[in-house]
Order: C-alpha cells, then structure tokens, then sequence
C-alpha cells in the first residue's frame, strides 16, 4: 500500500535481567552493611600479590593503622605478622583447603606491641581476581587472662597440696568438685 505507514517495534522481555540486578545491588548492600559494622576486623586481600584491597574500621580500632596506611600495601611491608612465616602458613592454609576458622597467630600493631589474632579467612573471587577475606579479633586480654588462670590455679594446688590438712570443695548441690591429696 502506497502511502501507508508502519511501525514496527521489537518488544524484548528484560523482567530476568532487572531481578538479577535487584538481587545483585541486595548482596551488594549486605555485604557493605557486613563489612562496615563487623565487630571483627575484616581485611580483603588480593591472593595473587598480598595487597590489602580494603579494610573496615573495626581493623583499625584493632590495629591502630589508619585505612589510607595500608590500603595498597602488603602485610608484611607494614610488619603486621609478628612470625614473617605466619603469612606463607595462612597461604598454603587457603591454597590447600580455601578457608580455614579459628586459627591463632601472633600480630604486631602500629605501636610495636605483639598480640595475639584469631583469624578466620575465605579465598572469594572479586572482580575477576582471587582475593582473600579475613576476619580476625584481638584475643590477647583473653590469653592473659586464661594465662594468669592457669598461675593462680597452679599456685593454688601446690598450697594445697603441700598442707598437712585435708582441703575440699564443694558446689551448691553438696557435690565434691576438689580434694586435696
């Protein structure tokens, strides 16, 4: 027909693609909201060079490294692991198994003080590149505290036990919890 005019339109469904992107800026919130309150200090490494990538702020309560200090920079270079060994161990940790939970090492903080970390880390891909992202807290009042435990109750057993009186303990329900010999 001469003179006549058509449109012509190409309708694409993209209801998939906008879900997926709403389900991606949802993980992303997560994540953020994760990492920026974490009570642990959450540090996010590249696994193939050893440079931070980032950092929370609860790294630098336990630390006392300001973020600008060490992002882009390598552990080892701002004398972070108090054993130069530690670093290589957490690796091959990773390498072997790609996380590990609970794990202690030694660290050293901005003033020099060695303390003592419990360490959890994952091996995550971000960006295309395989990054690590560890979770540590400060143990080390813990470990004194277990430590001067450990002194009192050995000092209080060699009292005992080098008394000539027989010594006893009891809990609330008249059950024998300690006995000297």
């Amino acid at each position: 027909a001469q003179g006549a005019k058509f449109i012509v339109g190409v309708i694409r469904d993209i209801t998939d693609r906008k879900l997926m992107n709403l389900a991606l800026e949802e993980g992303q919130k997560k994540f953020s909201t994760l990492f920026e309150t974490n009570p642990a200090g959450v540090v996010i490494t590249d696994l193939n060079n050893g440079k931070i990538i980032d950092v929370n702020e609860s790294i630098e309560k336990i630390t006392g490294y300001n973020r600008h200090e060490i992002i882009g920079r390598i552990s080892t270079e701002i004398g972070f692991w108090s054993h130069q060994n530690d670093r290589k161990k957490i690796v091959k940790l990773l390498e072997e198994d790609g996380s590990f939970r609970n794990q202690e090492f030694e660290y050293t903080d901005k003033q020099g003080a060695i303390k003592q970390g419990l360490f959890s880390a994952k091996v995550v891909i971000l960006q295309d590149k395989p990054s690590i992202i560890t979770a540590m807290f400060d143990v080390t009042e813990i470990k004194k505290i277990e430590n001067e435990l450990k002194i009192s109750e050995h000092r209080f057993r060699d009292i005992t036990l080098s008394m000539a009186d027989w010594i006893w303990e009891v809990d609330r329900n008249g059950k024998y919890i300690y006995a000297s010999d």
